[in-house]
């Protein structure tokens, strides 16, 4: 149904959902969770949205485990009345660096991984210090040779530590300057 479709339209943009159990969201919007998995793939055959997956070494169990659903340009979410700073930021990195994975093991979560190295990307608000985070754990479990940080700021900077490098780049050189 149509109205279904809306209500999902609606809700996503203005959460740009994340770790969307279906099941879960079937139940907040009482639609039925097949309807909402076939919805969500006209959203995003359709080019409105983008899931990115959870990284598992097997395809099988990235395809199942917790999508994360986004809108396939920010924008969209403030259409629908957003005003999350972080997750329109985060929807806008994903979209930028057509983000296909992300990881999670447990409580530990690095927002993005791009290429075929799986290069380890992290979302932040502001510029992070660095110490001891998700980035690391991920970099040491995967020996990942380097990462990115993205961040709302202006000033580029790499550091390297204990043999990898970490990028800090500001959202808007990741608009027009990264590659």
């Amino acid at each position: 149904d149509h109205r279904d479709l809306h209500r999902l339209i609606r809700r996503q943009r203005q959460m740009c959902i994340r770790d969307r159990n279906y099941t879960a969201l079937s139940r907040e919007l009482g639609i039925h969770k097949t309807v909402i998995m076939r919805h969500v793939s006209y959203l995003r055959y359709g080019g409105m949205v983008n899931v990115v997956r959870n990284y598992r070494a097997s395809m099988r169990g990235a395809s199942r485990k917790l999508p994360r659903v986004y809108p396939s340009a920010p924008v969209f979410s403030l259409a629908y009345g957003a005003s999350d700073e972080g997750k329109l930021l985060e929807s806008f990195v994903g979209m930028a660096l057509d983000a296909r994975y992300y990881w999670r093991e447990g409580r530990r979560e690095v927002d993005f991984l791009i290429g075929k190295e799986k290069i380890p990307v992290e979302v932040k608000n502001k510029k992070p210090k660095l110490r001891e985070t998700e980035l690391f754990h991920y970099i040491r479990k995967f020996k990942a040779k380097r990462a990115l940080v993205v961040f709302r700021g202006r000033e580029y900077e790499k550091r390297s530590v204990d043999g990898f490098e970490i990028e800090f780049l500001p959202h808007i050189k990741l608009a027009f300057e990264f590659k």
